[in-house]
């Protein structure tokens, strides 16, 4: 089965309703990989993401696969070190302890302008079928449109279509 054709359906309604950028992506070696992604129809979006390599403790993707990693892929992240892309950008071994210790108990993460400058993003996990997490689906956006506010309301629809892309995956929800 393929993520990135069985995820773009829903990809697709989802920055249609949304009007911004929907990503799918997977945990590559140390990064967050995206391998599927939609855009709204705004004039003003988020470039290209497919194919690229994004920090996982500086997007909201990223905050999602390593939440639900295990606890050798965290420490080798912070291990590696944690780059300053902003000043937003968590760049402390205990505050992004943190912040993944509330992305578990959420069931999302977002970032605000942690990567870049402008640019926010909202993100949640896609299930296999042993519950594990496969991938993060997320919506970024410009600061302006995709508010910090708005979030819990975004991570609603975006945990909505998690569950259906779980769900054609072999998830059948919790037991």
């Amino acid at each position: 089965m393929n993520l990135a054709e069985e995820s773009r359906p829903l990809c697709r309604r989802l920055a249609a309703d949304l009007n911004e950028t929907v990503n799918v992506a997977v945990l590559d070696t140390g990064a967050a990989m995206n391998i599927a992604q939609e855009q709204g129809a705004a004039t003003v979006t988020a470039q290209n993401w497919i194919g690229k390599r994004t920090p996982l403790h500086a997007t909201s993707s990223g905050k999602v696969l390593l939440a639900w990693a295990g606890a050798e892929e965290l420490s080798a992240v912070v291990e590696r070190g944690l780059d300053r892309f902003t000043t937003r950008t968590i760049t402390s071994a205990a505050a992004l302890r943190a912040e993944l210790g509330l992305v578990r108990e959420q069931g999302w993460a977002g970032t605000t302008e942690e990567l870049e400058i402008g640019l926010n993003a909202v993100s949640a996990p896609i299930l296999g079928g042993d519950g594990a997490v496969l991938a993060a689906i997320s919506v970024s956006g410009p600061a302006y449109r995709l508010r910090a506010d708005s979030f819990p309301a975004v991570a609603a629809k975006l945990r909505a279509s998690a569950m259906q892309i779980s769900g054609q995956l072999g998830f059948a929800g919790p037991a």
